[in-house]
């Protein structure tokens, strides 16, 4: 579903460069839900943003669903990111619009009709569990509702991928894992294959099939969490293994409804 050749990004400041991401090469595959987990600045959500070029790359090549990312533009830009939906920290809501309006957004961008656009946000709520707060703005829903809210959005163009930095880590722990709940569906029952960023090792052992994990904006890991084989060279790397708990297959079938 997702491969990255050789990717990386690098910073000019004050005459120097600096190496955000080097190259670095994966390959995700459909259906699973893939973890990057690292501490902080180790770049992480620097390069959860190149797959969709909310940061554009400094070389390599991003391909999804057999695009090419880094050779599109203006138009075929746009139309690919759709298939990319993309959750945040901070929800990133817009606050003078309603838990619908907001999940509709991004259909009203892309030119869906008005009706068409609110009868999908709409599902996308009812599917989320907030369909009570549709006309709810996010000043009145608490973390949970806002991340389930950003959720909802990013669904409503019925992505292929979802890409999520670090979507817990802004929530008390209960809450956290009735996100986590709702991703692993997202995933079960959709059939969306989920890039997740995160430093928390209880958020891979959860809900991840794979993981790479990043150190000075490098990959220098990439395991499988049901390789009982796995001889993991890194101490974030054996913390993960020493808790693994055997995944279930990858979820390739998609919901008829969604699609």
């Amino acid at each position: 579903m997702i491969e990255l050749d050789q990717v990386g990004k690098t910073f000019k400041s004050g005459g120097s460069v600096i190496e955000a991401v080097a190259p670095t090469s994966l390959h995700i595959a459909r259906g699973e839900i893939f973890g990057i987990i690292g501490r902080s600045g180790a770049g992480k959500s620097t390069l959860l943003r190149l797959i969709n070029r909310l940061e554009e790359p400094s070389f390599g090549r991003v391909t999804v669903d057999g695009s090419e990312i880094t050779k599109l533009r203006g138009g075929e830009l746009r139309s690919a990111r759709r298939g990319i939906g993309m959750i945040f920290q901070h929800f990133n809501l817009l606050h003078n619009r309603t838990a619908l309006s907001n999940v509709s957004f991004p259909l009203e961008v892309a030119g869906v009709a008005a009706d068409a656009a609110r009868k999908r946000a709409a599902e996308c709520l009812e599917w989320a569990g907030l369909a009570d707060r549709a006309q709810s703005y996010p000043a009145q829903l608490s973390g949970g509702q806002k991340q389930r809210v950003a959720i909802a959005r990013a669904l409503a163009p019925k992505p292929a991928v979802l890409l999520c930095d670090e979507p817990t880590s802004a929530l008390d722990s209960q809450t956290a894992d009735s996100i986590l709940s709702t991703l692993q569906s997202v995933n079960r029952e959709l059939g969306v294959t989920i890039v997740i960023v995160t430093h928390s090792l209880d958020v891979v052992h959860r809900i991840c099939h794979a993981v790479a994990v990043m150190e000075h904006g490098r990959v220098v890991e990439q395991l499988r969490l049901s390789d009982s084989r796995a001889a993991p060279s890194t101490e974030l790397g054996r913390r993960l293994l020493d808790r693994r708990e055997i995944r279930p297959e990858l979820h390739l079938e998609r919901n008829l409804a969604y699609v």
